[in-house]
């Protein structure tokens, strides 16, 4: 990692308390775990991102992931293979995981990035019919948050995408994070069981992650098929107010 000059890190605390009071003029971006992520610099310097800079920070380290344009090799191998500069010098990262949840700063603009993350107990991906399974599903966001204007909910929904249990004005400014959970039974019935954890703000679904279990010894049906084929597809999204039109792309599988 980089060494930062303390007046930077200073100076990087004061834009966030700055910014953290007026949400609306600040994009958030929302994605899931093993999803994409691209975060959009609103200050592009001209002609080219050659002079770009991009520094993520959370509680106790800053790092400069972008020097002058260029991806920082001191950024640590694993991480620094999943970031690449767009053209539009946004900073797009892959494979998305927790660790990536923080305040992202271009040319001292922020932007946030938050994760939705599903996890299941047990944990296999194959059972026996009748078992019970519990999922859980959890919004990650950087600390201190205070999220957009609008309230957010989180739903879990069936194969059909219809709504089996909603949670209505997550608190995400408490801890623990906003989070949801859901026991299934298998039934034989169905080959393949697959829930949607949803995550929804001013009407519109922010991003979402599916979790598929298939059932032992039962043959898939042509819907089955289907379903897991799909069951893996996540979402992105950008918004930067109550107000604002989100921006949606199909993000990559886990």
């Amino acid at each position: 990692m980089a060494s930062i000059p303390c007046a930077l890190i200073v100076l990087l605390i004061c834009l966030s308390q700055d910014h953290m009071g007026v949400q609306g003029e600040t994009p958030t971006v929302f994605s899931s775990v093993g999803g994409d992520a691209t975060l959009p610099c609103n200050k592009v310097v001209p002609p080219d991102c050659s002079s770009t800079e991009w520094i993520y920070t959370i509680p106790g380290a800053v790092v400069e992931v972008v020097i002058k344009g260029k991806i920082n090799p001191n950024v640590t191998t694993h991480r620094a293979k999943r970031l690449s500069l767009l053209l539009n010098c946004s900073l797009h990262i892959t494979d998305v995981t927790t660790e990536d949840v923080g305040i992202y700063d271009c040319n001292s603009e922020l932007v946030y990035l938050s994760v939705l993350q599903v996890s299941a107990s047990p944990s296999e991906t194959e059972m026996e019919a009748n078992s019970n399974v519990t999922l859980h599903c959890v919004l990650h966001t950087p600390e201190n948050w205070l999220g957009v204007k609008e309230g957010f909910s989180l739903s879990w929904a069936d194969e059909t995408m219809k709504n089996l249990q909603k949670i209505l004005n997550c608190k995400i400014k408490t801890s623990p994070p906003c989070s949801i959970t859901r026991t299934k039974e298998l039934r034989g019935s169905n080959s393949v069981h697959t829930q949607t954890c949803q995550l929804t703000a001013g009407g519109q679904v922010q991003t979402s992650v599916s979790h598929t279990i298939r059932v032992k010894g039962v043959i898939p049906s042509t819907f089955s098929a289907s379903v897991l084929k799909s069951s893996r597809r996540m979402e992105t999204v950008t918004t930067a107010s109550s107000n604002s039109n989100s921006t949606s792309g199909p993000s990559g599988a886990a």
